[in-house]
């Protein structure tokens, strides 16, 4: 990226101008956060600094754009959903499928994309579990093991300019996906898509939480994929940092998405409404029955007053919530109104 700034000493690169997936998700995941909210907020970029972050998040917007549009191109079958995703070099695996997955999950974050689309996205990621071995069992000699032990070869071009060929190991396909799907689940609009995608996570994290290393230095921490496959090889006794990390990523993201308060249903919110209107009815009839007199009963008039006016407070953010608040100050109700006519008829 050209710029006037002072930026230091810029050494001329050796890989190709060609597009790598997984480098690329790499710079598009680093770059987000010069401009996250924490970022703006503690105000930690200079104004040098703040230009080149505007500079970058325009590249970061066509980016996302640019791969979002291959993946989803056409009204039929997207690209993305024929997996495995196939490279110009026409290099083929489940793991580019992956990757191209990922920014197309950042896309529709931004952009906030309706349960339809959602839906295919999670075809995708359902379809990736499985191929990967992470939701079904592995078999004899199974190659989709491989992509968790050693790994997925990522061969280095131009990396011969300097010396022998070399290849970077990508073993993070399952905390990846994980980290992919609890993505999606944060910004589904519809209990059921969101509890179809906080199933898939549930299954993929058990799937990580067994690779913990058992005993030794690296206990509690990753990985150890022989846990889950009998034909891995047995891993290091010392943790790998490059997974823990990825773990630990992910943990922060489950977190921040948790943050957010539950999808409102509008038929459970109407219910709720409905419900809240009875109980407060009921109540002004109590009040004005019970207005002239001071005995036991007005500490549980006041609990169903303080009720209602929580539950009138969250109904529309909550109506779960509101319509438990609700249940208690109708049983109350219905309870006075009870002994009341139970009083009537004895005398």
């Amino acid at each position: 990226m050209e710029t006037d700034l002072d930026v230091g000493p810029q050494p001329e690169g050796s890989a190709p101008n060609l597009p790598f997936l997984y480098f690329t998700v790499i710079a598009l995941t680093s770059i987000a956060d010069l401009f996250s909210e924490r970022t703006r907020v503690l105000g930690l970029l200079d104004d040098d600094q703040q230009q080149l972050a505007n500079a970058l998040q325009r590249r970061w917007d066509l980016t996302q754009a640019y791969w979002a549009r291959i993946a989803m191109f056409g009204r039929g079958r997207w690209p993305l959903e024929d997996i495995p995703w196939r490279t110009t070099d026409d290099a083929e695996s489940e793991y580019f499928s992956l990757l191209v997955t990922a920014m197309v999950v950042e896309n529709l974050m931004r952009t906030r994309a309706g349960d339809a689309v959602l839906g295919r996205v999670y075809g995708v990621l359902h379809e990736l579990a499985i191929r990967a071995r992470i939701t079904r069992r592995a078999v004899k000699d199974d190659p989709a093991v491989r992509m968790h032990a050693p790994g997925v070869v990522y061969q280095l071009d131009g990396t011969d300019a300097l010396g022998p060929p070399m290849h970077w190991l990508l073993s993070d396909f399952a905390v990846t996906l994980l980290k992919r799907t609890m993505g999606v689940a944060s910004i589904a609009q519809s209990t059921e898509m969101r509890e179809r995608l906080l199933s898939l996570a549930d299954e993929i994290w058990d799937h990580v939480y067994r690779r913990r290393c058992g005993n030794g230095r690296a206990r509690d921490l990753w990985d150890q994929p022989g846990n889950v496959f009998a034909e891995a090889e047995p891993g290091s006794e010392l943790p790998s940092w490059y997974f823990t990390e990825r773990v630990v990523e992910f943990l922060v993201a489950a977190a921040k998405a948790t943050e957010a308060g539950p999808i409102r249903s509008p038929q459970l919110a109407e219910i709720a409404n409905e419900m809240l209107s009875e109980a407060e009815h009921l109540y002004d009839q109590e009040q004005l029955i019970w207005a002239n007199t001071s005995g036991p009963l007005q500490p549980t008039l006041r609990a169903i007053e303080g009720n209602l006016q929580r539950a009138r407070l969250i109904v529309r953010t909550r109506p779960g919530s509101a319509m438990a608040l609700i249940s208690d100050c109708l049983k109350d109700l219905e309870l006075l109104a009870l002994a009341r006519e139970t009083a009537a008829e004895a005398t």
